[in-house]
């Protein structure tokens, strides 16, 4: 609004003051204003939309859409329940009690003691502590031999203490520290390190703890024979490589290696990487490779076990004539997951569709998640048709709630429901070839994505995994690679345990500082994990 209008209006105001119409102007000319402030608001919206069409044209992302405040809500919607101060004294353990009583002569002559008050202060030492052991020798003339003191158990073979290793693991792994501040830490309180020697602290800390993994994984196989498995990228000397990560209510396994394929799967979800040669082996090559000479020759090896590095050979031995890495690929795969099937330790297996994750179990839950995901990657950008990609997204997102209903509190009657919705989506066509043809791609899926449906315990996705790779991925780009394959083994034992016990609510501090230095009061994690 001009200077010109503001005057005339406020001349009309005037006016309609001595008119006594002014009632009638002030609504006249809130009208306008308001229809004025509609027309702004739909032509920002235009440009808007504008703008999102152009980004993406342009194959990059648009603005997010941000829902503004509503301050419209009930301040006061109901009184809250008044905070109760938790009680210190009864919560954390006292490790030292300090009297504070009041100088005698300062007290007046009629002054009565009154009673006590309790305050709880929480703090910890951090400070240098070196230990010089001054070990007694002696001679024995009989023995033959030197008789010398024994240095206590956690303190052998390193020259740092056990709390030390402790922390620095700690430092590293739970608390993403980077190599620099461990060693800028440990230098301000006094403590010579070099960079070399951390990274030899932090790729073997002298405790075997390999076999501890182990019981828990074997132990939370045992309790759920349900396993989530996905993997994301790794960095190791310089070359990419992958990391799986497997996992269920009671553990967390990490393992990296170059390769990502069936067999390598697998060998993830095996405690050990194993192959076996059978019926289902030998079919399953003569499907995918249609290549005779290549299926005839496992008939050779039938019903053998073999592990990674006898495979090998065998397969060096059978196959004398030429034979392409792919179709390699195929028979290492078809004998790991034999190898699987016959270990029956899992059961269940839930995981995207990854080509990796692909006919290794016949239960095989796939993740609803993943597959609404790729609807909203359709390279769609007229508006019309996105209008339409929602129209299915809206109906995906009504069936995703009744299969989540159904989870909860599974039913015959919403199991039959929840199918024929299904087939009523996958089979109402858009007349849109990109949704259409994603479509028919999910109905391929029928079997695996409702299985759940079948087993109601299965989850509907594979957040679990998600989040614990998660922890993987964020010391990837804290750290960026891994230099040594030590520094990779050591990578995903520590961030395996470290997930571990945060599932079996044990302190990862208590534990590696249990094990470090060699009292091993915590029993072994498969103990832990079966007592839950």
């Amino acid at each position: 609004m001009g200077f010109d209008e503001l005057k005339n209006l406020t001349r009309g105001f005037i006016k309609g003051w001595k008119k006594g119409k002014l009632k009638e102007k002030l609504v006249e000319t809130a009208e306008s204003l308001l229809d004025e402030k509609i027309k702004n608001a739909e032509l920002e919206e235009t440009v808007g939309q504008l703008r999102d069409e152009i980004l993406r044209l342009k194959g990059e992302k648009s603005k997010p859409k941000i829902k503004p405040a509503n301050t419209n809500k009930d301040l006061n919607p109901k009184k809250k329940k008044p905070h109760k101060k938790r009680s210190k004294k009864s919560e954390f353990e006292i490790d030292e009690t300090v009297e504070l009583d009041v100088d005698k002569d300062e007290l007046p002559s009629d002054a009565k003691k009154v009673g006590t008050r309790e305050v709880v202060i929480q703090e910890m030492k951090i400070e240098r502590r070196n230990i010089k052991f001054v070990v007694h020798r002696y001679w024995s003339e009989s023995l033959g031999r030197v008789i010398e003191g024994v240095i206590p158990d956690g303190f052998k073979g390193s020259e740092f203490g056990p709390q030390l290793r402790t922390f620095v693991i700690y430092q590293f792994y739970k608390c993403r520290t980077p190599h620099n501040k461990i060693l800028s830490m440990l230098s301000d309180w006094g403590i010579e390190m070099s960079a070399g020697t951390l990274c030899r602290l932090l790729n073997s800390s002298g405790v075997d703890f390999k076999d501890d993994l182990a019981s828990a994984k074997e132990s939370a196989l045992k309790k759920q024979s349900r396993v989530f498995i996905d993997d994301t990228g790794a960095r190791i000397k310089g070359f990419n490589g992958y990391t799986y990560g497997i996992c269920n209510d009671y553990f967390t396994e990490y393992i990296t290696g170059f390769e990502k394929n069936r067999w390598s799967a697998v060998g993830a979800l095996l405690t050990e990487q194993k192959f076996y040669i059978d019926d289902d082996a030998i079919s399953f090559v003569a499907e995918k490779l249609k290549r005779a000479k290549v299926t005839a020759q496992l008939y050779t090896v039938k019903e053998q076990e073999f592990n990674r590095d006898g495979f090998e050979e065998k397969l060096k031995e059978i196959y004398t004539f030429e034979i392409r890495k792919d179709e390699l690929d195929i028979v290492r795969s078809a004998g790991a997951i034999s190898a699987l099937r016959r270990d029956k330790k899992i059961k269940f297996l839930i995981s995207d569709d990854g080509t990796n994750f692909v006919d290794i179990l016949k239960n095989h839950q796939l993740c609803w998640v993943h597959e609404i995901r790729k609807y909203k990657k359709l390279p769609l950008v007229h508006e019309v048709l996105i209008k339409e990609l929602d129209k299915v997204l809206d109906k995906w997102r009504s069936l995703y709630k009744k299969m989540k209903r159904f989870s909860r509190s599974p039913n015959s009657e919403l199991r039959e429901e929840i199918r024929e919705e299904f087939d009523t989506i996958v089979e109402d066509k858009t007349k849109i070839k990109l949704i259409d043809k994603q479509l028919d791609l999910t109905n391929k899926l029928k079997d695996k994505l409702l299985l759940f449906l079948k087993y109601p315990q299965l989850p509907l996705n594979s957040n679990m995994v998600e989040r614990d790779l998660r922890e993987r991925v964020i010391k990837r780009k804290i750290s960026l690679q891994n230099r040594s394959l030590d520094g990779v083994r050591a990578w995903d034992l520590m961030l395996s345990l470290m997930s571990t016990c945060r599932k079996i609510n044990l302190s990862f501090w208590n534990y590696l500082e249990d094990r470090i230095s060699k009292r091993e009061e915590i029993p072994y994690l498969g103990k832990l994990v079966t007592s839950l």
